[in-house]
C-alpha cells in the first residue's frame, strides 16, 4: 500500500511538470518579437552566433549591425548584458582573438556557465539560462527585459519562455541579417 501511494505521488509530480512545460510552450507563441520595444530597460544578448560568428573561430567577426545596435541602445540608456553557456574566460579569449575587447565595455556584465540550469521535463532534461536571476541582479523586472539569441538547440527560446520574457531569435543561416533591423 505504501509503495502504491509513493508511486501515485511520483506520477502526479511528473504530470505536474509536464503541464507546466506545456503551458510555457503555449505561452512562448505570444512573446517572440522582431523588434526591441522602447519600454525594455535590460537587453540580454546571447554570445556565440548572436554577437559573433563562431564559425570564424580565430577571427570571431561581429555580426552585421551589432555595433550600431549596441551604440543605439547605450544612447537610449539601456542596460546591456551577455548571457552565454560558455565560460567567461572563453568569451574574453575569443574577443581577444578579434582584437575587439573594447566592445565588451558596452556590457554591464557577462554571465557565463554559472547561470546555466537544468529542468527535468519528463524523461528529458532541458538546459536553460537563468534569466530570472540576471534580472534580479540587475534590479530590473522581467517585464522590462528582452533576450536576444540564436536559439541553438532550443536553449534560448526555452530560457526566455521559462521566465515569461520577451525574446528575439536571430537567424544564424541568413548571412545578410543585420541587427539594424531590430531598431524600433
Amino acid at each position: 500500500m505504501l509503495f502504491f501511494a509513493i508511486f501515485q505521488n511520483f506520477l502526479i509530480q511528473r504530470l505536474w511538470i509536464k503541464i507546466k512545460y506545456l503551458n510555457s510552450a503555449i505561452n512562448t507563441r505570444d512573446i517572440m518579437l522582431t523588434k526591441i520595444p522602447k519600454d525594455k530597460q535590460l537587453i540580454i544578448f546571447d554570445f556565440y552566433e548572436t554577437i559573433i560568428h563562431s564559425a570564424y573561430y580565430n577571427n570571431n567577426f561581429l555580426r552585421a549591425g551589432i555595433r550600431d545596435l549596441v551604440n543605439e541602445l547605450k544612447d537610449e540608456s539601456k542596460s546591456l548584458v551577455i548571457s552565454s553557456d560558455a565560460d567567461i574566460s572563453e568569451i574574453i579569449r575569443d574577443f581577444g582573438y578579434a582584437a575587439k575587447l573594447d566592445f565588451l565595455d558596452n556590457f554591464r556584465k557577462i554571465y557565463g556557465r554559472e547561470t546555466i540550469r537544468v529542468d527535468n521535463v519528463g524523461e528529458e532534461s532541458k538546459i536553460y539560462k537563468d534569466l530570472g536571476s540576471i534580472c534580479n541582479e540587475q534590479d530590473i523586472p522581467i517585464s522590462k527585459a528582452i533576450f536576444i539569441g540564436d536559439n541553438h538547440q532550443g536553449v534560448d527560446e526555452y530560457s526566455a519562455s521559462r521566465f515569461g520574457m520577451d525574446y528575439i531569435i536571430v537567424p544564424t543561416e541568413n548571412k545578410d541579417f543585420s541587427f539594424v533591423s531590430l531598431f524600433s
